[in-house]
């Protein structure tokens, strides 16, 4: 037989056989050794005793189970949840270091505000035709009746209008 490490109700149940788990060995009777040890006893006796076993097995399984986890400490399962919970300096801590976060990415936020405005306004509706609603050259150039170099060429000038106005914001804020 495989892998005895596994449960009784396991190994029997998986098995053609009746499994016994001995203390230092597992015996396994299958059809053949049945009949043979009682001629009296036919094939459907035999389905009936393996049935009971695997009855046995899993309700020692449950039972098992049931005992193993009747035995948990509420008290100790709660002493660790309540050390589960940030202190009061903690709690403080990490709300000041989200409020800087927020703040950061606020002014990120109206950095690039400041960026896409300072675009004409044919750059800003191609640049965000392109980059947010991620539509081809081709498309913009459709829907505006124009040629696709033309709307290439302005999405290019107005990316590195961006990123320019974007250096200056960030020296700027540097040295501020």
């Amino acid at each position: 037989m495989s892998d005895y490490r596994k449960s009784d109700y396991a190994i029997n149940r998986n098995r053609t056989g009746i499994i016994y788990r001995f203390a230092k060995s597992i015996v396994e009777i299958d059809l053949h050794d049945f009949l043979q040890s009682s001629p009296e006893l036919t094939e459907q006796d035999f389905r009936y005793w393996k049935q009971i076993s695997d009855e046995m097995y899993l309700e020692e399984k449950r039972a098992n189970w049931r005992e193993s986890n009747r035995n948990i400490c509420l008290q100790c399962t709660l002493k660790d949840a309540a050390l589960m919970v940030q202190s009061a300096e903690e709690s403080y801590i990490q709300g000041l270091e989200e409020d800087k976060i927020n703040a950061r990415r606020k002014k990120q936020l109206s950095f690039a505000k400041q960026a896409i405005n300072s675009l004409s306004t044919i750059q800003r509706r191609r640049y965000i035709l392109h980059v947010v609603h991620q539509l081809s050259y081709r498309e913009i150039a459709r829907i505006e009746g124009v040629s696709p170099q033309s709307v290439h060429r302005s999405v290019q000038e107005a990316k590195v209008k961006i990123r320019t106005t974007l250096e200056k914001q960030n020296k700027n804020n540097e040295t501020g």
